[in-house]
């Protein structure tokens, strides 16, 4: 028998919206994570087990989501010496840069940092929780500083081929200038010819250097009709 009735009303709006503002940041965090051009992964556990991956990831690696989610990180990417890199990533926080092989033989450079989804570095590093693994390709800048550094390292040559180059110049004058006052005298013909050959050689020195020179005060180069058969002969001799 009904005595009487109680009627009890919660207001869940601000649940809702919670709820609602949740479900957005979710979105976000997804779309964000979807569309970022770094290669993102998710892990979890000391096997480094990737629970998802972004697009940018099986892109930049070829491989299907099928094969890659589900398996250890280091089964996935022929990275060397990966594990270790995550690790120091994850309690330094600092980028590590590693080399990776690709099925048909060409290397390219990533940098490589990490860092927990929740709780301290030294957690993820050790407990059975998620971790952010973030990769970009670094190859082009890579080249591009050694590009850098042979353009310096040629300036550098430059610099000290003119240098040579100055030192050079005087002695060469002085065997040319010797060589030109022998053959003023009367000698006689194999030792005339002897002498002519000493000046042709320091010739051969000078234009040497002045190429040097030219070299490295970056002249434009000139282009000569040559008697190859007199080169020859010069080598022969």
């Amino acid at each position: 028998r009904v005595v009487g009735v109680i009627g009890v009303a919660q207001d869940n709006s601000e649940r809702n919206k919670a709820e609602e503002e949740i479900q957005r940041l979710n979105m976000l965090n997804s779309r964000i994570i979807s569309s970022s051009p770094s290669a993102l992964a998710v892990l979890r556990g000391k096997e480094r087990v990737v629970v998802s991956v972004n697009r940018a990831f099986w892109q930049t690696f070829r491989h299907s989501r099928g094969a890659v989610e589900g398996g250890p990180i280091t089964e996935v990417l022929a990275l060397e010496g990966l594990e270790k890199v995550i690790e120091e990533a994850l309690l330094s926080k600092e980028q590590q840069e590693i080399r990776h092989t690709a099925l048909d033989g060409s290397e390219r450079w990533f940098t490589v940092s990490a860092t927990p989804l929740r709780g301290e570095p030294e957690a993820a590093a050790e407990a059975e929780v998620e971790a952010l693994l973030i990769l970009d390709d670094v190859t082009e800048q890579r080249l591009q500083k050694e590009t850098l550094h042979e353009t310096a390292r040629l300036a550098s040559i430059g610099e000290l081929a003119a240098g040579v180059a100055h030192e050079l110049n005087n002695p060469l004058a002085g065997v040319m200038g010797f060589a030109e006052l022998l053959m003023a005298r009367p000698l006689s013909p194999s030792i005339k010819e002897d002498v002519a050959k000493i000046y042709d050689q320091a010739r051969r020195a000078t234009r040497v250097v002045q190429n040097l020179l030219s070299f490295a005060r970056k002249h434009p180069p000139e282009r000569r009709y040559k008697d190859v058969t007199a080169v020859i002969a010069r080598a022969v001799e």
